[in-house]
């Protein structure tokens, strides 16, 4: 056998066997010790996985906040896109890196990362925010098992929170009335009201909308690029599934209020 566990005290050790030193000719033994009996044998059966895969034992001395921060700088920085980029940073920078930065990235347990996931609850945290959360850690530990710094993912033992299901609430039809009513004799955005109800189009895709992406003739919209911001840079980018690049139907109120307008700026 390569490795054992054994109790010592309060915690529980890993114990495995290097085979003989080449000059001394000595046992040479590597001990981990761990909180938990669980820690410790999610630790022996990824140095067994190595082992049987023919890899050797990850040694690195990489903290979890330091290799968050490299993988975002090698990685994310290339692969995201830059509104996702910044929700990472946040995410590494306000939550993950204050809780667990300073733990041995080799030494992160299953147990640690679902503490984690339940005080992050517990301060208010919505359970979507909090399995954001889960996703960026998992992908990035993912990353570092392909690099070689870890035997493998200890979020693949973890369960992120169930994703909760809140109540919708939808205007009824006197509340849009009532609604579009003061819009309309308060607001200069009542004709950007106006559409997002007539057509259920997101903000973005209407502030990205063009002229050249709409047929008044047809009564047509044409999703083509969505606009945000990204802190004081205003943005537009492609969207970002085939299926959120559609064709929307314009009802006749908005193509008859538009086209109005359209006549009455070209005779001022």
């Amino acid at each position: 056998m390569r490795g054992h566990i054994r109790r010592r005290g309060r915690s529980w050790a890993v114990v495995v066997y290097l085979g003989r030193d080449p000059q001394t000719g000595k046992h040479r033994r590597k001990w981990s010790t761990f909180r938990t009996r669980r820690e410790a044998e999610a630790h022996l059966a990824a140095y067994l996985t190595q082992l049987h895969d023919g890899l050797t034992l990850p040694t690195t001395k990489l903290r979890l906040g330091e290799f968050l921060e490299q993988w975002l700088r090698n990685y994310a920085a290339g692969a995201v896109a830059p509104t996702t980029l910044a929700r990472y940073r946040e995410i590494v920078r306000l939550h993950l890196t204050p809780s667990m930065g300073h733990v041995p990235l080799r030494r992160l347990a299953p147990q640690a990362i679902q503490g984690y996931f339940s005080q992050k609850l517990a301060t208010g945290l919505s359970t979507t925010t909090v399995r954001h959360h889960a996703n960026l850690l998992h992908e990035a530990l993912a990353h570092a098992v392909r690099w070689g710094l870890l035997g493998r993912n200890p979020c693949d033992l973890v369960d992120p929170p169930r994703r909760a299901r809140p109540e919708v609430r939808v205007l009824d039809e006197e509340q849009v009335r009532l609604f579009l009513a003061e819009a309309r004799r308060s607001s200069p955005h009542y004709r950007l009201y106006l559409a997002a109800l007539a057509t259920g189009m997101r903000q973005g895709e209407l502030l990205g909308l063009r002229w050249q992406d709409l047929d008044l003739t047809l009564g047509v919209a044409s999703i083509q690029q969505t606009f945000y911001r990204l802190g004081k840079e205003q943005l537009f980018k492609e969207p970002k599934t085939p299926r959120a690049r559609r064709t929307v139907a314009i009802p006749r109120v908005l193509v008859l209020r538009n086209s109005a307008s359209s006549v009455k700026s070209s005779c001022v």
